[in-house]
C-alpha cells in the first residue's frame, strides 16, 4: 500500500491495482522484423494480383487535331475567326 523505491520503481496503490506497477523500466518489445507471430495468413502479408493487366487496356487512338494561331487582328475578332478557319478544320 505503499510506493517502493528502487531501481526498478514499484507503485502499489490501495488494492485498486491486483499486482504492482513497474515504472521506469520500457517493456520489451521485437524489434520490427522480428515478430513471435505467424503473419502468413493475414490480409496484410498475402499478395495481391489485379483482376486487369493495365498493359492490356485498349486505349482509343486519337486522331492529330490541327492547332491554330491567330494573328492580333485575328485575336480581336474570335468569331469572324472561327468562321474562317471552320472549312478547315472541320
Amino acid at each position: 500500500m505503499g510506493v517502493k523505491a528502487s531501481s526498478g520503481l514499484t507503485l502499489k496503490l490501495m488494492g485498486v491495482l491486483k499486482s504492482p506497477v513497474q515504472v521506469g523500466r520500457p517493456s520489451r518489445q521485437a524489434p520490427k522484423g522480428e515478430n513471435n507471430i505467424d503473419t502468413s495468413g493475414s490480409p496484410r502479408s498475402r499478395k495481391v494480383s489485379a483482376r486487369w493487366s493495365p498493359g492490356e487496356v485498349c486505349r482509343p487512338t486519337l486522331q492529330e487535331a490541327p492547332v491554330y494561331y491567330p494573328n492580333d487582328k485575328e485575336f480581336k475578332d474570335p468569331i469572324g475567326y472561327i468562321a474562317s478557319i471552320r472549312h478547315i478544320a472541320q
